[in-house]
């Protein structure tokens, strides 16, 4: 509780700062937590010294985590390097952590656009299953009978039931309950 107050009081005081301000401290800072916090604020600027800060972080941040997050918000303001950026990650994720982010975003940004490279990796068997789950959930998000009809054509060709992974089971369980639920609700 002492260190989510301690937390708390620090990001009251950022808010105070410009953008200039909390890049310099920033760059001073060497705990991961407080960091974060910092770019929080940072990217609630939205100005030129905001945006600058993220191209940096993008191109030189050592931390992949980080350079994923600028990647994120530079894609929201439009930044077409920072959107192929997550389409090159998303083909080779480094974390699944990052792989749900960049998936997450991309998905609100260019929405159907982003079909292909989900299918692609909901059928590739190498990729792993919290990978094809992720792609498969935001698959139904994008277009909810798009994803059903992937789930059919999966569950046609499959050959030993043994083998089926339990999250992609439990997810296209769910998108069936959702799908059937939505068409007794419309009756």
């Amino acid at each position: 509780v002492e260190h989510n107050d301690s937390l708390n009081e620090q990001q009251t005081a950022y808010q105070d700062l410009s953008a200039e301000e909390l890049i310099l401290l920033y760059f001073e800072l060497e705990q991961p937590i407080e960091r974060d916090l910092l770019f929080e604020q940072i990217i609630k600027h939205q100005n030129d010294e905001a945006t600058n800060f993220l191209k940096e972080m993008l191109q030189e941040d050592e931390d992949e985590f980080m350079r994923q997050a600028a990647a994120c918000e530079l894609a929201k303001l439009g930044d077409q390097n920072a959107i192929n950026y997550l389409l090159e990650d998303l083909m080779q994720p480094a974390d699944i952590t990052i792989f749900k982010q960049t998936v997450a975003t991309l998905s609100q940004l260019i929405d159907k656009d982003l079909l292909p490279h989900l299918v692609n990796i909901w059928q590739d068997p190498t990729r792993t299953g919290g990978e094809q789950y992720e792609a498969m959930l935001n698959i139904e998000i994008i277009a909810p009978s798009f994803a059903l009809k992937q789930y059919k054509m999966w569950l046609s060709q499959l050959e030993d039931i043994a083998n089926i992974d339990d999250d992609q089971l439990q997810l296209a369980i769910m998108t069936f309950v959702r799908d059937n639920d939505k068409t007794v609700n419309t009756v």
